[in-house]
């Protein structure tokens, strides 16, 4: 009932959208030609007649094959008028282009409008296709022996609710919920170190939502010291993906290791002295040797520790449970249900004035059988409010409203890899949407093209082009809008370039309506034909990862185009690409170096253009010509800034009123061509974006200092990370120490820089500097001999929220670090050989108070790295990593003997250290030397010197690699 519920509501708004559209567009675009008029206002009268019937047909179709079969031809036939609309749409768009380009005479075309307006070929060939559809809509409204009603549609009153929904109330599980706590908070009576709970039901039936509730509660948080969520949904369990996002969640480091066997270790370490809750969300792998797997590294952790597995399988629960516990999850009561389903679709469960919705209401909870998911979607998917365009909204606005309202009624799912901008729909939602599309909607593999080719509008092709006789049929998807190509091997992709014309012909022979086509990963397709122009009707094409380097000119026919992504390399822009009127994304491939057309400064609503070219030829666009792309959103990379050749064309870019740019990268050319110095300092200064900006980068700048504002705290307080790279003429580092939001700073190749000196915190101001950098990396600075810090006591730090610190290729510099980093966890040193110890003359106790979350020390090619390691270490460290470092003799003893929390020691190529030191920490769990030659001999297994030295780490390995410089 769902599915058929779903599919009446899509159908019945989309009767909505086109009677909207013959009323006014249509009708307004052929004024003056009655015949034509009053066939449009009767075919928008049927479709009216078609939506009061729907109605009927809606309630009935459960019962009644030949209404569900009468549903479906409605439907084809109203897909069959929205392509009408559409080509009317498009046609009135191509005259208004080709008229404003033809004639400028405006008394002409005043004098066109008073006067009857004649004929046209375009007239001729959409008068019968209207007729067409209104005999089919005829045909079908003469429906006596289906008993259909005609049916106006009820409105709800109109009711206040708040914008922002609260996440829905979970009905019905407190019962589930406190006897699965129990398990969690109760000793295992049986005996086992580790005990599994499988949560079992059908899709959709609550088991993740029952586990969050579980794994939320205070009780279950204070009774573990560390809870892992795991989202496996896999038909096959990955093993090492399982264990890597454990121990990563577990140590709060990343983890590179790639074997299995150091993985079990590594994790069996991370547990040893934890009592643990780990949900492992969704399995379907029946295969008990990966449980084995997994089982033999859990059970290292203390007695207690609970894994709670929801599945839908009853073989993968007997797999993976000890005991007998095994809890059955069923379906919610129906007045549960009720509850669910009125909250869900903002109705008052017990208000008298919706007395006459609680019934019908009801009867829908009680079809979706107790399935929470279900009941959910369906109330969202029903309540009351619609969303529609307005004049004072851009589409792309109402459509974020969509999204969103998709989320908050559980539709769509964000993704449970990180992923900010991923969403999946649940596999009962998944089944729901492909059994409305039904015969409209089709994944294709390698089997031939299907015999109800004339129904299909929508085609993903996931396979090889290895037969073009499999395609046959194309031609008849006179309705085709959707196309897809997803190859599912690289053995054919030769096959595409020679089936790509023949796939080209069979769109133009159906006639096609086609809006979106997608040949991406076909990376032999070299060459487009001219007749892709003839898909008028086109709104979004995918060349991505092709080997396309010319956009035909014809593609500037495609007035509908609102979307095209190119992300391949070096391709050339049409010369008229400001037809494309309608385009409002523009993907390039990234560090693509092709001149622009300079009709691109005519595209108004583009919204994304992540490459920008500073073209020199005539034709070619300039820096100025960026003017009018005021609505550009998300990056903007704007390269070739060496061809500039009036600083007044970059002001007339007017980059500061663009306010929806996110992240801006500014680069000149990395080469050794002459240059002026002082013009590129005006270039970048007029470059200034919107104070909104989140993201800066600027690359290859040869100014010698920056204006004033890079760096100015008043106007960039958004800014969160800042990369300034190969500015080898600027002797000093820009002050950006007042950006209150910075958290990312990378300075690299700033080769004429001696000293960073307080100029770089901002001495001037009272706020004390970098309050929020979290990563800082400090690289390639060839000549930078000093780095001073801002004398006196700061509370927090010169770098309170500092974690991670780079230190590469300053080969001449000798203090390395302040004094206090209260949060920095990462160091890492590299090639820079006069650096003097961490803090010069310092005991164990300082360097525990001066850097005390301290974990990771990862240091390389430093030929002084004997003198950088004397004296005292942190104690917090787990991690050290030692590289090519060729005068290292030996460690500190005193030192690493009070690492007592050392997990990993790994040393490479260091050719004169010739012993380990003694009393390693029982802690340390791996030992992995390469390349060590005096090492070599003394840990080798039972007769090595040192082998009792490192005889208790559970791991230790020495290899023999060849040196890479």
């Amino acid at each position: 009932m769902a599915a058929e519920l779903v599919g009446g509501a899509l159908l019945s708004a989309l009767l909505d959208a086109l009677a909207a559209k013959l009323d006014s567009e249509v009708v307004n675009f052929f004024k003056g030609k009655e015949s034509i008029v009053k066939l449009v206002k009767e075919l928008k009268t049927t479709l009216s007649s078609a939506g009061l019937l729907l109605i009927d047909a809606e309630e009935k179709l459960i019962r009644d094959q030949a209404v569900k079969k009468w549903l479906d031809d409605l439907k084809e036939t109203i897909y069959d008028a929205d392509d009408l609309v559409y080509k009317i749409d498009t046609e009135a768009l191509r005259s208004e282009l080709e008229g404003e380009s033809q004639s400028s005479c405006t008394c002409k075309v005043l004098l066109m409008k008073l006067i009857s307006t004649p004929f046209t070929a375009f007239d001729q060939e959409i008068k019968p296709e209207i007729e067409e559809i209104l005999g089919k809509l005829k045909v079908l409204l003469e429906n006596k022996d289906l008993g259909l009603r005609r049916m106006e549609k009820q409105r709800l009153p109109e009711r206040v609710y708040a914008p922002l929904v609260e996440e829905c109330h979970v009905y019905g599980r407190d019962v589930e919920k406190e006897a699965i706590i129990k398990l969690l908070l109760s000793d295992d009576a049986s005996g086992d170190k580790l005990s599994v709970i499988p949560i079992v039901g059908m899709g959709g039936i609550g088991k993740t939502t029952l586990a969050q509730l579980v794994y939320n509660d205070e009780r279950v948080s204070k009774k573990f010291d560390t809870k892992v969520w795991v989202t496996v949904g896999d038909d096959k369990v990955d093993c090492l993906k399982v264990m890597k996002i454990i121990i990563e969640k577990v140590t709060t480091e990343e983890c590179k290791i790639v074997e299995l066997f150091e993985l079990q270790i590594k994790l069996k370490e991370a547990l040893k002295t934890k009592k643990f809750l780990f949900v492992l969300d969704d399995i379907w792998d029946e295969d008990p040797h990966k449980w084995d797997m997994l089982k033999t590294s859990f059970e290292s952790g203390l007695c207690g520790s609970k894994i709670i597995v929801t599945t839908r399988s009853k073989v993968v629960a007997s797999i993976m449970k000890t005991g007998s516990i095994q809890y059955d999850l069923e379906g919610v009561s129906l007045e549960d249900s009720w509850l669910l389903f009125s909250k869900q679709a903002l109705i008052d469960a017990n208000s008298i004035e919706y007395s006459n919705l609680q019934e019908i209401g009801k009867k829908i909870a009680d079809k979706c059988k107790g399935l929470p998911l279900a009941i959910k979607s369906l109330g969202g998917l029903l309540r009351e409010g619609l969303l529609h365009s307005t004049k004072e909204k851009r589409i792309e606005e109402v459509g974020e409203e969509y999204i969103e309202d998709l989320i908050s009624r559980s539709f769509f799912q964000p993704s449970s890899e990180g992923e900010m901008h991923l969403f999946t729909i649940h596999d009962l939602m998944h089944d729901l949407a492909i059994f409305v599309s039904g015969e409209f909607c089709m994944k294709m593999d390698d089997t031939k093209f299907p015999n109800c080719a004339s129904k299909i509008r929508h085609l993903s092709y996931h396979g090889d082009a290895d037969d073009p006789n499999k395609f046959e049929g194309l031609s008849k998807a006179k309705g085709l809008r959707t196309f897809l190509t997803w190859p599912e091997s690289k053995t054919h992709y030769d096959d595409w370039s020679l089936w790509v014309e023949h796939l080209f012909e069979s769109f133009l022979r159906s006639g096609s309506c086609m809006r979106v086509l997608s040949l991406t990963i076909c990376n032999k397709i070299s060459k487009l034909p001219a007749s892709i122009g003839d898909l008028k009707y086109l709104k979004y094409l995918d060349l991505s990862w092709t080997r396309v380097r010319e956009v035909p000119d014809s593609v500037c026919n495609l007035y509908n185009l609102e979307t095209l992504l190119l992300n391949t390399y070096r391709i050339r822009l049409p010369m008229n690409i400001g037809n494309l009127i309608n385009l409002r994304h523009l993907r390039l491939y990234y560090g693509n170096e092709e001149e622009m057309p300079w009709q691109i400064g005519k595209l108004k609503n583009l919204q994304t253009l992540n490459e920008f070219f500073v073209g020199k030829s005539n034709g070619s666009a300039g820096i100025k010509h960026l003017k009018e792309l005021q609505h550009l959103h998300g990056e903007l990379h704007i390269r070739g800034l060496e061809n500039v050749v009036d600083v007044k064309d970059v002001h007339e870019a007017e980059l500061k009123n663009k306010k929806f740019l996110s992240k801006l990268i500014i680069m000149w050319e990395h080469d050794n061509a002459p240059y002026d110095a002082e013009k590129q300092r005006e270039v970048l200064g007029a470059l200034q974006p919107h104070a909104k900006l989140k993201h800066l980068d600027i690359g290859y700048y040869k100014g010698t200092s920056f204006p004033d504002w890079v760096g100015d705290h008043h106007s960039y307080s958004n800014l969160v990370s800042v990369n300034l790279f190969e500015c080898g003429n600027c002797c000093f580092v820009p002050t950006l120490g007042q950006l209150s939001s910075l958290r990312h700073l990378k300075l690299t190749g700033f080769y004429s820089v001696v000293s960073i000196s307080s100029e770089f915190y901002s001495s001037t101001a009272r706020t004390k500097p970098f309050r929020s950098l979290e990563i800082l990396e400090l690289s390639c600075m060839y000549k930078l001999q000093e780095w001073l810090f801002i004398e006196g006591q700061i509370e927090g730090g010169v770098f309170p929220h500092l974690t991670q610190l780079s230190l590469r290729y300053c080969d001449r510099l000798k203090v390395s670090l302040p004094n206090y980093l209260p949060s920095l966890r990462k160091l890492e040193i590299t090639h820079c050989d006069k650096l003097e110890p961490l803090l010069p003359g310092a005991q164990s106790q300082q360097m525990d108070a001066a850097f005390p979350a301290l974990e990771i020390l990862d240091i390389r090619f430093c030929d002084g790295q004997e003198l950088l390691l004397e004296g005292g270490l942190p104690s917090s460290l787990k991690h050290v990593k030692i590289n090519r470092c060729d005068n290292l003799k030996a460690l500190d003893e005193e030192a690493f003997h009070r690492l007592t929390s050392l997990e990993s020691l790994e040393i490479r190529d260091c050719r004169k250290l010739w012993c380990l030191p003694r009393g390693l920490s029982t802690s340390l769990s791996c030992l992995a030397i390469t390349d060590c030659d005096l090492l070599k001999p003394r840990i080798q297994r039972e007769t090595g010197e040192d082998w009792p030295i490192v005889a208790h780490i559970p791991t230790v390995s020495y290899k023999d690699e060849c040196s890479v410089m």
